[in-house]
C-alpha cells in the first residue's frame, strides 16, 4: 500500500458461464459483502461466432474485468463476484451442500487480509476459496488465513489507474444494514426507531404554517393532480411527490395515477419499508376531515324518476297508449334517466369494477380471465404501450 510507486488501482477479473446455451449478460463485483454491486466490463468472445452461426446460443466462457481503487480495499473484508445470464438468473449468496459437493453455484468470494510486509509496510493479500489442483491453502480449508509467500503472486495493476465511474448496479438493504441509506441521507432521521415529527415538513419539500397546523383539505389536494404538482394522501397525511416524480422506479406515470387522490391502498400494496421511510421526506400536512357528500352519491338516485313516469303511463287507459308509449318512454329516459355511459371505459384517475365472465384453464399454472365492459358499444380505451392495473375487490 506504500512505497516509491504504489498502485492506485488493481485489476479484478474473472470468467463466467452458464448452461443451456444461455448468454452471460452481466458481471458484477461487490466490496461490501454483497450490499451493493458494481458492473464490470464484459467480453463475450463467442458473440461473433454465434452471429455467424445465425443463433444466439453461447457455450463458452465470458470474461469480466474492472479496476478497483486500492484505497477502498484497505477497509474491505472481501471481494464478491457474480454474473447474470439472459434468463435473469444470478447466483445465491449462501452455499447449499449436496452429496457430491458439486455445482454449488454461489457468489465467488475472495478474502482480503491486512498484514505487514518484509519492510514493515502496510500491505494486503488476497485469499481464494481453494487453490488449484492439489496445492494447499484457501479460506475454505484448514490453512485459512495463513500467508504463504512461496505460492503468492503479485496483484496486477489496473490498466488506466482510475476506477470506472459507474453508478451502483444494485443495493440490498435489511434490518441489520444501516450503512446504506443513513449515509446517503446524511444520517438525518435514518436511525432505527426515530419518530417522525409531523409538525414540520419533510426535508425534500416545503409547506406552509397553515397546512402544518390546520391541515389540508381534500379539495386542495385534488388541485394538484398533474406533472406540475403531485399531491396524494396516505393514511390521512398529505404528501408532495413532485420532487420525486422523475426519480420514481416505476416512472412518473405510476405517481400521476394517484395524483390528487387517496393512495393508501396503492402505496401499501407495492412499497417496502425503505419506501415508507422515504415517504416522510415529502410530508406537507395532515388531511382535514370532511363530511360533505360526493356527487356520485346524488346521481345514484336519479334513475328512479324514469321508472316512476313509466309506471304512471302504464296506468293510463288511453287508446293511443301503444302509439305514444315508445316516444314518451324515450323522452322520460332522456330527461330523468341515468347519464349514458362513456364510449371509453378506462379512466386513468378512476378505479372501476368489471365482472369476471369467463375463466379458461390453459394449463396447471396458467389461466385466461375475461372481463365484460358495461356496454357492448363501449371500447376499452387502452393507449399503445400502456398497461392496466388490476385489483381484486
Amino acid at each position: 500500500l506504500a512505497g516509491p510507486s504504489p498502485n492506485k488501482t488493481l485489476k479484478v477479473c474473472g470468467y463466467a458461464y452458464t448452461g443451456g446455451g444461455n448468454k452471460i449478460i452481466r458481471g458484477e463485483i461487490s466490496l461490501d459483502s454483497g450490499k451493493s454491486w458494481e458492473i464490470a466490463n464484459l467480453t463475450r468472445p463467442e458473440d461473433e461466432i454465434a452471429a455467424a452461426r445465425g443463433t444466439d446460443k453461447h457455450w463458452c466462457w465470458s470474461w469480466f474485468e474492472t479496476e478497483v481503487d486500492v484505497a477502498k480495499l484497505e477497509g474491505c473484508h472481501e471481494i464478491c463476484c457474480r454474473a447474470w445470464d439472459s434468463n435473469q438468473n444470478s447466483q445465491p449468496f449462501q452455499l447449499t451442500w449436496n452429496v457430491m459437493g458439486m455445482l454449488s453455484n454461489t457468489i465467488f468470494r475472495i478474502k482480503i487480509h491486512q498484514m505487514k510486509d518484509a519492510e514493515g509496510l502496510d500491505a494486503i493479500w488476497f485469499e481464494h476459496p481453494t487453490m488449484p489442483g492439489a496445492e494447499a491453502g484457501g479460506w475454505m480449508t484448514e490453512e485459512a488465513g495463513k500467508f504463504d509467500a512461496s505460492i503468492a503472486s503479485e496483484a496486477a495493476a489496473g490498466s488506466t489507474g482510475s476506477p470506472p465511474s459507474r453508478a451502483v448496479a444494485a443495493v440490498w438493504k435489511s434490518e441489520d444494514v444501516a450503512a446504506i441509506g443513513s449515509a446517503a441521507a446524511g444520517g438525518k432521521g435514518s436511525e432505527k426507531g426515530t419518530p417522525v415529527d409531523y409538525t414540520i415538513a419533510g426535508k425534500a419539500v416545503t409547506s406552509t404554517a397553515e397546512w402544518l397546523s390546520n391541515g389540508i383539505s381534500m379539495e386542495e389536494v385534488e388541485k394538484h393532480s398533474d406533472e406540475k404538482s403531485v399531491f396524494f394522501v396516505v393514511k390521512g397525511r398529505v404528501y408532495d411527490g413532485t420532487p420525486f416524480l422523475e426519480k420514481h422506479p416505476g416512472g412518473a406515470s405510476s405517481m400521476l395515477i394517484v395524483a390528487g387522490q387517496e393512495a393508501s391502498e396503492d402505496f401499501e400494496a407495492v412499497h417496502s419499508k425503505a419506501a415508507w421511510e422515504q415517504l416522510e421526506e415529502h410530508y406537507i400536512g395532515r388531511l382535514q376531515e370532511s363530511g360533505s357528500a360526493t356527487a356520485s352519491a346524488v346521481v345514484a338516485v336519479r334513475p328512479s324518476l324514469s321508472n316512476l313516469v313509466g309506471a304512471v303511463l302504464r296506468l293510463l287507459a288511453f287508446p293511443l297508449l301503444n302509439v305514444l308509449w315508445p316516444r314518451l318512454s324515450q323522452l322520460a329516459g332522456a330527461l330523468f334517466g341515468p347519464k349514458a355511459p362513456e364510449k371509453v371505459f378506462l379512466n386513468p384517475r378512476l378505479t372501476q369494477q368489471l365482472p369476471l365472465v369467463e375463466k379458461i384453464i390453459v394449463s396447471e399454472d396458467a389461466r385466461i380471465f375475461r372481463f365484460a365492459l358495461p356496454s357492448k358499444t363501449m371500447r376499452l380505451g387502452l393507449p399503445t404501450g400502456m398497461h392496466i392495473f388490476l385489483k381484486i375487490v
